[in-house]
């Protein structure tokens, strides 16, 4: 059933019946871009890992299969520390706020 509202015929006529049902203004929302959530050295180690990466496939091509080989045996050390520190980073942000 709908709200019935009772206005005076004169506040109807001068249009003053507006004024006098004040809506109140949203509160402001404030809102969290994800992008924002990035930490800006996950971001560094990541551009760091790829452009090693890319290195490595580089050196293979030109024919430089030492450096190449380099590379990778020192990735894969770096690769599995880089993930478990993450991990760590992502469970303490996250028991932070437990």
């Amino acid at each position: 059933m709908a709200k019935v509202h009772t206005i005076k015929f004169a506040d109807f006529m001068d249009g003053s019946y507006k004024k006098a049902r004040r809506i109140s203004p949203n509160p402001t929302l404030y809102t969290v871009s994800p992008i924002a959530a990035l930490d800006p050295t996950i971001i560094m180690i990541g551009a760091a890992l790829l452009s090693l990466a890319l290195l490595e496939r580089i050196f293979e091509n030109q024919g430089n299969y030492d450096v190449a080989e380099a590379i990778h045996t020192g990735m894969r050390l770096v690769i599995p520390c880089i993930a478990f520190g993450f991990i760590w980073k992502l469970l303490t942000a996250v028991g932070a706020f437990l």
